[in-house]
């Protein structure tokens, strides 16, 4: 017997089941406004109307987690308010859970491998300093799993300049070995 939602029938009838309806844009934007004066953010309004339909595309939680990157990429700026061009940069570096969901054709892989191999290694497309922008998408790896190519290569690139930063670097010299003495007997 095949269950209902996949739960079985005698779960099901203890269960309460309550629909849902999707956010509306303005319900969204208010929700990103609240959580913004929360977090002690400045964000134009432009900003806010962009990020409220990247919130009706994806999901309310993807729109709301890019207020984190956007606020560290305009304090790596130097500057106090979040602008509609920080949120299309970092909405650029990463997925939402949706478009990470839809599997790539064949062709759209392949395509992305040859320009990948074809272009020189970079931080960002930003005209930004490429540094900060590598720094900002190393400070975000661990909170996000699901990453675009632009971000990959962008912590690639911060990586493969540290590493040979540190490879330029004098080795420290060795440290004296300590004798070793026999206990009293």
């Amino acid at each position: 017997m095949v269950a209902p939602h996949g739960i079985p029938v005698d779960l099901l009838d203890r269960l309460m089941i309550i629909r849902t309806m999707p956010y509306a844009l303005q319900e969204i934007v208010q929700i990103l406004s609240i959580r913004s004066q929360i977090e002690g953010l400045t964000v134009e309004e432009e900003a806010f109307a962009f990020l409220g339909e990247i919130g009706v595309r994806s999901t309310l939680r993807y729109a709301v987690q890019l207020l984190t990157p956007a606020k560290v990429l305009v304090s790596t700026a130097g500057r106090k308010a979040i602008t509609k061009e920080d949120v299309e940069e970092v909405d650029g570096l990463f997925y939402d859970a949706k478009a990470s969901a839809k599997p790539p054709s064949s062709s759209s892989m392949e395509v992305s491998v040859v320009a990948a191999a074809a272009a020189p290694p970079r931080a960002c497309s930003s005209p930004r300093n490429p540094d900060d922008a590598a720094g900002l998408a190393a400070l975000l790896l661990p909170p996000a799993p699901l990453w675009s190519l632009e971000a990959l290569t962008a912590v690639f690139t911060y990586v493969q300049t540290s590493s040979s930063s540190l490879m330029a670097a004098p080795a420290p010299a060795p440290a004296a070995p300590v004798p070793v003495v026999p206990a009293p007997v």
